[in-house]
């Protein structure tokens, strides 16, 4: 009888284990589902601000042809001054000879 008892008891025990441990392990899933969940949501945000390789491809083309505009535009400047140095030494060249 003791053992029928004892065998009771034992088998209560992991009974009772079992049901605490299959709680532990439902409430473990559900933040997991939670934190999952979240998760997800933060990659979708993400990705609706971060820009695609695409997006930045775009951006170094308009930039890289704003830089060859920008520099055409002074090497044009650079030069027109250096032709006007060269006509203003030409010009205070006639002119010292006419004063001669």
């Amino acid at each position: 009888m003791k053992r029928k008892r004892e065998k009771r008891t034992l088998e209560h025990k992991i009974d009772h284990l079992t049901k605490i441990v299959g709680r532990g392990f439902k409430t473990i899933e559900k933040k997991m589902e939670h934190g999952f969940a979240t998760v997800a949501e933060d990659i979708a945000d993400i990705q609706d601000i971060v820009a695609t390789k695409e997006d930045l491809a775009a951006t170094e083309r308009r930039l890289h042809d704003e830089i060859v505009q920008k520099d055409q535009y002074t090497q044009k400047r650079i030069d027109d001054g250096n032709e006007k140095r060269v006509r203003l030494g030409v010009r205070v060249s006639t002119l010292e000879q006419k004063v001669r």
